[in-house]
Parts: structure tokens; C-alpha cells; sequence
């Protein structure tokens, strides 16, 4: 088995998160992305080995990207980094980092991530719907160990 390029820590509980990753498992699995719900067990090692509380009873407030290199990143830099791996989409990404802009779709994402459970119950997104299996423990491998 090939080391994955990233892991996507996803909120499973949340069905926007939920129907989201399953809609686009395709496009993760075919850039080497593993799908790895946050409230797994090795996700919320790597989360709090890197100084982020995994302790919030309502779930994670964004979605995380761990990069094969150790870097994590979250929110909306995560959704341009995996459009990145688009070369029509690399345009549209450049664009989407210039000042101003970015701050705009960070306002965005914000709103959506603070909003999400409310957005799963009017639009009947439940996580249960399409069950994403569990990555294969060869896929999490020990990262961050001292």
C-alpha cells in the first residue's frame, strides 16, 4: 500500500461534512487523500499533537487537511489546496488568494462551518446515509511519534 498524500479530518456526526466527503471520495482517493472522521481515535492524537483541542463536545469547528510533510492546515485553505490538484482549477485558486478575497471566503466558510448542523437538518443531510468505510490502519501510519 502507497503512503497517502494527506489525511482530510472530517467531522462524521455532521451530515453536510459527511455528505460532502462521501460526494467527493472519488476526487480525494484519486490524489491519494485519506478520509479520516476527527473523532477517530489517530485523529485525535495528530490533532492534539499539533496543539489543537479535540475536547469540543459539538465537533470540530473546521475541516483539517494533515499533509504528508507534517502540515496541517484547516478551513478554507483546505478546499483550495484539494482544488489545486485541478490544473484548470489552479487559476481560480491564485485568484482566490489575493487579499481581499481570501478574507471574503474565509468570512464564508466560517459562516457555513458555524451553521452546518443547522444546514444538514434543512437540507435532510444525514451522516448515516452513505457510510464511508473506515481507512485501513496501514493508511495512519505513527506520524508524529517522538
Amino acid at each position: 500500500m502507497t503512503t497517502p498524500n494527506g489525511w482530510l479530518l472530517y467531522d462524521d456526526d455532521c451530515g453536510m461534512c459527511h455528505t460532502s466527503v462521501a460526494r467527493w471520495l472519488w476526487y480525494l482517493q484519486r490524489h491519494g487523500i485519506v478520509p479520516v472522521p476527527s473523532a477517530h481515535p489517530w485523529a485525535k492524537t495528530q490533532l492534539a499533537q499539533k496543539g489543537i483541542d479535540v475536547s469540543n463536545p459539538t465537533g470540530p469547528r473546521e475541516i483539517r487537511l494533515l499533509l504528508a510533510n507534517q502540515q496541517l492546515i484547516g478551513g478554507v485553505e483546505v478546499i483550495l489546496t484539494l482544488a489545486a490538484l485541478t490544473p484548470g482549477c489552479r487559476p481560480l485558486v491564485a485568484l482566490a488568494k489575493l487579499p481581499g478575497i481570501f478574507q471574503c471566503l474565509q468570512w464564508g466558510y466560517r459562516q457555513v462551518a458555524q451553521n452546518r448542523q443547522r444546514i444538514s437538518g434543512v437540507c435532510g443531510l444525514r451522516p448515516s446515509a452513505n457510510r464511508i468505510a473506515a481507512p485501513h490502519p496501514e493508511q495512519l501510519p505513527d506520524l508524529l511519534a517522538p
